[in-house]
């Protein structure tokens, strides 16, 4: 009976050993939060100023401008606008498609692809 209420304590290896541990896990979860923050403000910015191009193109086909002349412009916009669709969608890479995660997209693939896809579209 005397040998159940033994109480041990770690020895001072194993103690040493779960705080480095809890610490490395502590720290990895926080470098991947950064990260993954880092990589989100990235790709916004990236897609803000692609949708920013896309726009200031748009407004200066002469097609769309002659468009809101007329009594119903989103007659004559909409193809145009659905053809600007159909041109993005070739054009970006499946590895650049934003979804909820944007944790997923390769950081590497978006810069590569800046400059290019900014040659295509002027």
């Amino acid at each position: 009976m005397r040998f159940l209420n033994v109480s041990r304590r770690p020895s001072l290896l194993a103690q040493i050993t779960l705080l480095i541990t809890v610490v490395i896990l502590v720290s990895t979860v926080l470098v991947c939060i950064l990260f993954s923050a880092m990589i989100d403000e990235v790709v916004e910015k990236y897609v803000g100023k692609q949708a920013m191009t896309v726009a200031k193109l748009a407004s200066e086909d002469k097609m769309i401008v002659k468009a809101f002349k007329n009594k119903n412009p989103s007659e004559h916009i909409q193809p145009i606008a659905e053809k600007i669709r159909k041109t993005l969608e070739q054009i970006t890479s499946p590895s650049l498609m934003i979804k909820e995660s944007a944790i997923l997209i390769p950081i590497v693939a978006i810069l590569e692809n800046i400059p290019k896809q900014a040659t295509k579209l002027l």
